[in-house]
């Protein structure tokens, strides 16, 4: 299982995965939990899929964006420990919708995050590729 963390925190190992020491919440308040499963279109385990949850309780990273990434593990599993209790918008990759989740103190909230299925137009060219071949007559 993936814990998630400050982004800027030192990376952690624990059974092959990598995980980041948990958000801290504010003093006096008692965190929640967002955990789940990211599958794709056809309901297969999105394996280490990228989570991100966005909320201005969350610590801002560049560009001042309050947010927390993790990866998913082998199964699609992941899980945000220590959350503040607050509203939240969740995503599970570059293209997929943000979606609201309500934290609750002393909670957990499960979620099943389904990964879009994409267009070949929709998905960016890796950096280097070759040109399309053209022939010329």
């Amino acid at each position: 299982m993936i814990f998630a963390g400050v982004l800027a925190a030192t990376p952690v190992s624990c059974g092959g995965a990598t995980h980041y020491e948990p958000i801290a919440a504010s003093e006096g308040t008692t965190a929640g939990q967002v955990k789940g499963r990211v599958v794709l279109h056809d309901g297969r385990p999105a394996a280490m899929a990228s989570v991100s949850l966005y909320g201005e309780q969350l610590p801002a990273q560049d560009g001042g964006m309050h947010y927390v990434n993790i990866q998913a593990d082998a199964s699609g599993n992941f899980h945000f420990n220590n959350v503040p209790p607050g509203e939240y918008e969740i995503s599970p990759g570059a293209y997929a919708k943000r979606q609201r989740v309500e934290v609750r103190a002393g909670q957990a909230t499960m979620l099943t995050l389904e990964l879009p299925k994409l267009d070949p137009s929709q998905t960016a060219k890796p950096y280097g590729a070759p040109p399309a071949r053209r022939r010329i007559v």
